[in-house]
């Protein structure tokens, strides 16, 4: 989920809020532009995912739910075996579509992964 705040300093690149057994990951901040009206207030966007559980995998497997409903994976990786699948009927530009997507989801997985190694590192 989308988020937005103000922040002093250097713009954040993690934040892990600890609530009982679940834990609030902020990530992917990005500045946003200020007005006039903003003054000297700076503002930011990033993601926010709620985990149930402080493990590795249970922060990775919401990470990428976040992202990716079981649907949808399944859906990608459908795909990707009809594009791997040099008999196919598909186009060539639906099989580059179904190769992009494969990749997307792929590297999606490596940065949970990468984030959810920080954010154990935290606790």
């Amino acid at each position: 989920m989308k988020c937005s705040g103000n922040y002093t300093g250097i713009l954040p690149t993690l934040n892990v809020i600890e609530e009982g057994t679940m834990l609030r990951i902020f990530f992917d901040y990005e500045d946003v532009p200020t007005t006039e009206e903003d003054g000297n207030v700076r503002k930011y966007m990033c993601e926010n995912v709620d985990v149930e559980g402080k493990s590795y995998a249970d922060i990775v497997s919401a990470l990428i739910r976040s992202m990716y409903s079981q649907d949808r994976v399944e859906a990608v990786m459908a795909n990707y075996e009809v594009a791997k699948d040099a008999t196919s009927t598909i186009t060539e530009i639906k099989r580059s579509e179904y190769l992009s997507e494969y990749n997307n989801y792929q590297n999606y997985r490596q940065k949970a992964k990468q984030i959810a190694g920080e954010v154990t590192s935290k606790l």
